[in-house]
């Protein structure tokens, strides 16, 4: 967990006068709407339902070492640049997105010959956390609880002093203003959150 997460996490604690276990503390990186969803499960006393993040990183991690032609062996920082070599990134990475079940988003200069990977997806983990935001349905579950609210709903789930401690929180840990947030915005990729 980066300083922000760490900050943010002390932030909502303290204000809403709840506790996040370990394990809860991912869905702090995802979208003002999860985090609201997260703080209202607790302060409701409720288990949210959690997913097997390690699990799940270990998945892609075969995936990228299966890839015909691809490296036989790859660690999670690394940069998924070095395992998809510019004159063919294009071809593997749609491998890649086939053996993932799901789209990838699209290189980044893909007209040109060394066509880049987005920054926000460039290693295991912060792909784990695009899978997150995006296709949270293809993790494995750790603990059964409340669904996670689905990503896209665009509306917060109450407008009251809940929203608006989450909102001041996120503002105050990110230095962000209000009028930067949805309930959609995605912490981590939008916003650079650490």
């Amino acid at each position: 967990m980066g300083l922000d997460g760490v900050e943010l996490t002390l932030d909502l604690e303290d204000r809403f006068a709840i506790s996040f276990d370990d394990e809860e503390i991912i869905y702090l990186y995802m979208t003002p709407a999860r985090i609201e969803w997260l703080v209202r499960e607790k302060i409701a006393g409720r288990s949210p339902t959690i997913v097997d993040f390690e699990k799940q990183t270990q998945w892609i991690l075969e995936r990228l070492n299966s890839l015909p032609g691809g490296r036989t062996f790859w660690l999670q920082g690394w940069s998924l640049e070095s395992a998809f070599p510019p004159g063919r990134r294009r071809e593997l990475w749609d491998d890649f997105s086939q053996a993932l079940g799901v789209r990838l988003p699209a290189l980044e200069l893909k007209n040109s010959a060394r066509p880049r990977i987005p920054r926000y997806v460039s290693n295991i983990e912060r792909l784990t956390f695009w899978m997150l935001d995006h296709h949270f349905e293809t993790f494995p579950i750790k603990r059964q609880g409340t669904p996670l609210i689905p990503l896209g709903t665009g509306r917060w789930l109450e407008e009251d002093e809940v929203t608006a401690g989450i909102v001041e929180a996120i503002c105050h840990c990110l230095g962000v203003k209000s009028v930067e947030l949805t309930p959609d915005t995605l912490l981590r990729d939008e916003l650079g959150m650490d």
